[in-house]
């Protein structure tokens, strides 16, 4: 049985077993256990631009597909974003220790798409985009949207007030004014794999987010979003790379991903800095690039 350096230990088998236990299906979990088995960083010969070419699993349970992913949505984001009228919101539902995660996410998804369809809303909101986030803490799991609204001002008393009554129990909502880049960065975490890993998990919660999450959307385009936003298809599309047929004497193979990780995680400089160029430090725990 083969599998990618990337997914040995720590960093996959219990992302791997969870699936296992979930019931994901046998060639999902063969993708999860192969990904980037082949993977390669390339220099380009005449620029000295770095690339990763290889095959990839997708999942948004890998932390290698998550961060290549993110990163072409955060590219796309920024130019959708510009010259746009938009504020950031994020909408919470009131714990049910008795309710399992994906009734909790179901329940989130429908009361939002009942507020939607409300007169104010309407009038205030023109377009926008929602980006799921669970959360496990110590009182258990915390689903959440953060929602990108294209419109008018919308005060937040009265979105409370909304949100209150087509829940009946949540009125907690915030919404801010928000900069294109630091929206763009940080939704698009969300947008590839709609969890937070803030506190660890045992196997039994990752089993319960599996199921609640396979398969999900996870970015939900609405009103003159929908079926524009570029970011929907984007988490479609294959991550796969390969060098083009007409172009393979223009790039010079540098290593294989897995050298380049094990070399950064010993603290090789210049493999850190290396993966960082390649927007995929958080593969070695960087949340930023180091100065």
């Amino acid at each position: 049985m083969r599998t990618s350096p990337l997914h040995l230990g720590d960093d996959g088998t219990p992302w791997h077993e969870a699936m296992e236990a979930a019931g994901v299906s046998p060639k999902a979990k063969e993708r999860f256990r192969e990904c980037a088995e082949d993977a390669y960083i390339a220099r380009h010969d005449k620029t000295g631009e770095l690339k990763l070419f290889g095959h990839y699993c997708g999942s948004r349970f890998c932390r290698l597909c998550v961060a290549k992913r993110a990163a072409r949505v955060r590219a796309a984001l920024l130019p959708w974003l510009k010259g746009r009228t938009y504020r950031f919101m994020t909408l919470t539902l009131k714990h049910r220790n008795d309710e399992p995660l994906r009734v909790m996410v179901d329940r989130l998804y429908e009361r939002f798409h009942h507020l939607r369809r409300l007169s104010l809303w309407k009038k205030h909101v023109v377009g926008g985009a929602s980006f799921l986030e669970v959360k496990r803490t110590s009182k258990g799991w915390h689903p959440h949207l953060h929602i990108l609204i294209e419109g008018s001002y919308f005060p937040q008393s009265w979105l409370s007030e909304l949100w209150l009554g087509v829940t009946r129990d949540s009125k907690v909502v915030d919404i801010r004014k928000a900069s294109d880049e630091r929206t763009a960065k940080y939704v698009a975490k969300y947008a590839c794999k709609g969890f937070s890993e803030e506190n660890p998990l045992t196997h039994d919660q990752r089993v319960e987010l599996v199921h609640a999450l396979h398969g999900r959307r996870l970015v939900i385009a609405f009103g003159t979003w929908n079926k524009k936003f570029s970011v929907t298809k984007l988490l479609e599309e294959s991550l796969d790379e390969e060098v083009p047929l007409d172009d393979e004497t223009k790039w010079t193979r540098v290593c294989s991903l897995g050298t380049l990780i094990g070399q950064a995680k010993g603290g090789d400089e210049t493999s850190i800095r290396m993966l960082v160029a390649l927007d995929l430090g958080r593969l070695i725990g960087l949340k930023e690039a180091p100065t």
